[in-house]
């Protein structure tokens, strides 16, 4: 819709044409009352502002309209407040539902209480008597006596012929008349022929018999069958014409049950309204209940909203954590916690606050001013305010002694007794004399949890350390001597290992020396000639490596990585239960330097699994063994530095990347 373009230039209340320009006043207003009358209320005082934009604001004049909830005081409202009412002090006084009364309470709004006065009241037939409240019930005269309720008995009043007695329940009013009199009865019982032609005279009063014409009855049978309408035929009654009511019904009737997915057959005499509606199967109902979650196991169930709503309790956790849904089981999140703290909660410092009502859950910020806690250090704080109930450490850099009282100048923080000069202990065991392994230490250097792990160390009768574990000043096991004894032969060339075995001192293997060979007497004669020819031997340089010059430039660089590998590659030729060995996953560059030293120990390696955690198998085969010189030995004599490049030394674009 679009905007109606003005024609003409007006003020905002309308009432000056071309409003002059006023520096005092606001622009485009006239700068006198506005005096418009309020739209869309009842409001009939004008405004009293001056000349302005937008619409008036809410009238602000007191008038006397308002009343209290029972009528007999009044207030003053703004005009066109809303108001509900309120109460006064005076009594309400309001005519109560029964008629009789008025209401007792203090002036109130909502509807009053029923009348709480109670009087005992006779039924409609006088053969019972019951207190009722005050209104309840139904007042009726019958006669000179009135009753208000109907206690359901048999009236057992006599009827206006005498004979006979009313058999309705209790009821109001006079009782209906005999309904044997003969000018009331006319036909025969079942209605299908008249009395005059079944009788030879007529009857006189309503004790003669009612003839019967000897045919089928066939009147509607006060059956469930007839009143529920669940038989496709009403059901009528199959006797002789007879007097009095008729017998029960003896027709089947079929009908559903109350989830609709059985049908049940039975004799209808037998069934009532409410054991057909209330007839169920034996299925279990699996559809899911209205929270998503759970399964609805009732027998015949209606499938209705109010059968499959869940009634478990939902229990869990709020956004607060600590409180749990104490409504049904239902889909969704939970509402938040109502639960709420009403009390004021501050930091430490006091400077940050929380005013309640607190909602559940929500925990102070963190305060931005400095900690104001005493400390223990005259150091200033280098952290906030904090709800903690201990502060930091206080981590300023100074100089202590270490524990282990070694360096009296050991750089640490505020916060540590002592330094840490990085050196082990060393101080004696009091329980076995060794030495206490452990780094510059605070505590005790044995503990009752970390007994001495160190080799035990005394001599043995053999002459030999003790091997065992530390076990204090109780005697060396009698074990035998796990040392191993060198022997060489006599020229001192060749060398032989074994261990020495011995228990106690007795006992153990002794060895014969090893037998000088042909390369012992060769060294025996290269000894003589160079006696001969004045040769000083001492200077001879050692054999030549027999390693790639890329090998050498690794291990100057990473020699303890090299040394592990060599006692590795050891283990494995020393140990004969041993045929192969996984390293741990490493870098590629330590994997290729693996495959080419295993080379000259004549080793297969390969490599697997993937990165990150690709590793190296090495297996030994028959003829594998150690290297006569060992490439960090070899690496430590230096002379690989002035060594030109071999014939087998890789090019100078190898790398072990390439490997």
């Amino acid at each position: 819709m679009e905007e109606e373009v003005p024609r003409e230039y007006l003020c905002f209340c309308g009432q000056i044409r071309d409003p002059e320009w006023n520096p005092y006043a606001t622009p485009h207003s006239c700068g006198s009352t506005c005096s418009r009358i309020r739209t869309g209320t009842s409001c009939p005082h004008p405004c009293t502002l001056l000349c302005h934009p937008g619409p008036c604001p809410t009238c602000k004049v007191k008038v006397p309209d308002g009343r209290c909830h029972c009528g007999r005081t009044s207030y003053p409202l703004r005009c066109g407040e809303f108001d509900k009412g309120r109460a006064c002090e005076a009594t309400c006084g309001r005519l109560l539902g029964c008629g009789l009364h008025r209401c007792e309470d203090q002036c109130h709004r909502e509807a009053c209480s029923p009348c709480a006065q109670t009087f005992e009241r006779e039924c409609y037939c006088g053969r019972s008597h019951q207190v009722l409240a005050c209104g309840s019930g139904k007042e009726i005269k019958t006669g000179d006596r009135a009753g208000f309720y109907s206690c359901e008995k048999v009236c057992g009043r006599a009827l206006s012929c005498g004979n006979h007695h009313c058999a309705k329940p209790c009821h109001a009013g006079d009782c209906p008349p005999c309904d044997r009199l003969p000018q009331l009865v006319r036909t025969c019982p079942c209605g299908t022929k008249p009395v005059t032609t079944l009788l030879p005279s007529p009857r006189q009063t309503c004790l003669d018999p009612i003839p019967t014409c000897g045919g089928v009855c066939n009147k509607a049978l006060a059956c469930v069958g007839n009143s529920l309408g669940i038989s496709k035929d009403v059901h009528l009654c199959q006797a002789q014409c007879h007097t009095g009511e008729c017998p029960p019904c003896t027709n089947a009737v079929e009908f559903n049950c109350r989830c609709g997915t059985t049908k049940h057959t039975s004799v209808c005499s037998n069934e009532t309204p409410a054991s057909i509606r209330d007839y169920v199967c034996k299925r279990v109902c699996k559809d899911m209940r209205s929270c998503g979650k759970h399964q609805c196991s009732m027998a015949c169930c209606t499938k209705s909203e109010d059968a499959h709503r869940c009634k478990l309790t939902c229990n869990k956790k709020l956004q607060c954590g600590l409180h749990t849904c104490m409504l049904s089981c239902h889909k969704g999140h939970c509402y938040p916690c109502l639960q709420a703290n009403f009390d004021e909660v501050s930091c430490f410092c006091g400077e940050t606050r929380l005013y309640p009502p607190i909602p559940c859950g929500v925990t102070l910020p963190p305060c931005p001013y400095p900690c104001t806690r005493p400390r223990s250090c005259p150091h200033p704080p280098s952290h906030n305010c904090h709800t903690d109930d201990a502060c930091p450490p206080c981590m300023i850099r100074l100089t202590k002694p270490c524990a282990c009282y070694r360096k009296t100048a050991v750089p640490t923080v505020c916060s540590k007794p002592f330094g840490n000069c990085g050196r082990p202990c060393e101080r004696q065991l009091p329980s076995c004399g060794h030495l206490c392994p452990r780094i510059c230490h605070e505590s005790e250097c044995e503990l009752s949890s970390a007994p001495c792990k160190q080799t035990c160390g005394r001599k043995r009768r053999c002459g030999h350390k003790c091997q065992a574990p530390c076990h204090g000043a109780a005697p060396c096991p009698s074990i035998p001597c796990a040392h191993e004894v060198e022997v060489t032969c006599k020229c001192g060339r060749k060398n032989d290992r074994y261990v020495c075995g011995k228990i106690d001192g007795v006992g153990g293997i002794n060895r014969p020396l090893p037998a000088c060979d042909e390369q012992c007497m060769a060294e025996e004669r290269r000894i003589k000639l160079a006696h001969a020819f004045d040769i000083d031997l001492t200077e001879r340089s050692p054999p030549t490596p027999e390693y790639p010059r890329i090998l050498y430039d690794y291990c100057s660089k990473n020699t303890q990585f090299v040394l592990k590998v060599e006692e590795t590659f050891r283990d494995l030729l020393r140990d004969p239960r041993k045929a192969h060995h996984n390293f741990q996953p490493m870098k590629k560059e330590q994997r290729s330097f693996i495959h080419l030293l295993g080379l000259h120990y004549n080793l297969t390696s390969e490599s697997v699994d993937p990165e990150p955690r690709r590793s190296v198998i090495i297996r030994k085969k028959m003829d594998s063994k150690e290297p006569a010189v060992l490439l960090s030995t070899a690496c430590k004599r230096g002379e690989w530095i002035s060594m030109p490049l071999l014939v087998d030394t890789p090019p100078p674009s190898f790398s072990f990347s390439s490997l």
